[in-house]
């Protein structure tokens, strides 16, 4: 038992000779004279970093300290400079770790020294405006902005070049807004601009709404202005709303309607709070129309016959006769039409719509006979003979 505790403490204790490991080597941050750098040791140690342009002649900057994370910030650096960077580690027992990355280094590069100029503000508008500005070197295109100059908690990006032009959108009209340039680590000085105030109130065109259908689920679409809100009321209580995208469309599926009269009113809401509506009634009508017609004879004598009757609301009365349409007319009572046969058998469809597309249909048969009937009789058989 003793033996075998022995053996197990010798596992546990570290090797003096063992060397501490380096780990995770990053290049934190850079502008154009510092560069600063972190890593890791696998166990508490002193660390020297070399850096310089030449990998043969390394500057060395060191830590001292007996820790496992570590951070080196080297100053007074070339810009627009390539330097190489190695890292050595001695633990408490004085064993020695070298890393460079396996001969190929580790290395950053220094920004270009970067001056700021000529920061405009164009193309103001409701909601967005567009800033520009000039660096000497190429360098990134970012502004940060917001409502306070205290917080400019948004930020948009553009290409990077000499000539920067970036873009802010989704602003609020009549709206002040502070912003500063950066490119690479260079900020400009905040500055401010003001969007233009919007009373106009925003549109509704194209909305698809029927003034009767025998339908009680449509479909409606609504043209606005981008971006806008739209709330759609039924009988005078919400139903839907939605925001309309960069187009100013909308299109709501499946709104339930009632049988009879509904008044629709469509609302839109722009993003300054303006407001137009439009109102509408559509009647829900899934009953077909009735029809009362005079007789309609069996058989004529005639190559026209004359239908008539009342409806019970407005409708169009369409005559086909033998598959062919005859007449096609609207009414709202009472009617009268003319209709032309065909000589023989005629099968007669009457169709009556209305207006939500409902229909009534009556089927007739008529024969026309037109002809008088012929008589063939051969006297000479009855003649007498002498």
């Amino acid at each position: 038992m003793i033996i075998l505790i022995l053996i197990v403490a010798s596992i546990m204790i570290p090797s003096v000779y063992a060397q501490p490991q380096i780990q995770v080597v990053s290049i934190e941050s850079v502008n154009d004279t510092y560069g600063k750098i972190s890593w890791t040791t696998s166990e508490e140690s002193a660390t020297i970093l070399r850096y310089g342009t030449d990998k043969a002649a390394l500057f060395s900057a060191i830590d001292s300290n007996y820790i496992k994370n570590h951070t080196a910030t080297i100053k007074d650096l070339a810009p627009n400079t390539k330097y190489y960077v190695e890292i050595v580690a001695a633990n408490r027992a004085g064993n020695q770790t070298v890393d460079n990355s396996n001969g190929n280094y580790y290395s950053l590069t220094t920004y270009p020294t970067i001056e700021i100029s000529e920061i405009n503000v164009s193309e103001i508008g409701l909601y967005s405006a567009r800033i520009t500005w000039k660096t000497n070197a190429d360098s990134t295109s970012v502004v940060h902005y917001g409502d306070s100059a205290a917080n400019l908690d948004r930020q948009e990006m553009s290409s990077p070049g000499k000539i920067h032009s970036v873009a802010v959108n989704n602003l609020l009209n009549g709206t002040k807004y502070y912003f500063k340039a950066e490119s690479f680590y260079k900020q400009s000085a905040v500055r401010d601009f003001t969007t233009k105030w919007d009373i106009t109130p925003p549109f509704i065109e194209d909305v698809n709404i029927p003034e009767t259908t025998n339908k009680q689920i449509i479909n409606l679409h609504v043209s606005t202005e981008p971006f806008s809100s739209v709330l759609v009321y039924i009988d005078g209580s919400l139903a839907r709303s939605k925001a309309t995208d960069e187009t100013g469309n909308v299109t709501f599926l499946s709104i339930n309607l009632h049988q009879g009269s509904n008044a629709i009113k469509i609302k839109a809401k722009d993003r300054s709070e303006n407001e137009f509506e439009k109102e509408f009634t559509t009647i829900v009508d899934s009953l077909p129309p009735s029809a009362t017609l005079a007789d309609i004879p069996s058989q004529t004598t005639q190559n026209t016959i004359k239908i008539t009757g009342t409806v019970s609301e407005k409708s169009k009365i369409s005559i086909s006769v033998n598959s062919q349409l005859k007449t096609d007319k609207e009414t709202d009572n009472a009617f009268e039409l003319d209709v032309g046969l065909a000589e023989g058998d005629n099968d007669i469809l009457i169709t009556i719509t209305d207006g939500a597309g409902n229909s009534y249909v009556i089927e007739k048969q008529i024969l026309s006979d037109t002809k008088a009937p012929k008589l063939d009789v051969d006297i000479t058989s009855y003649s007498p003979s002498y």
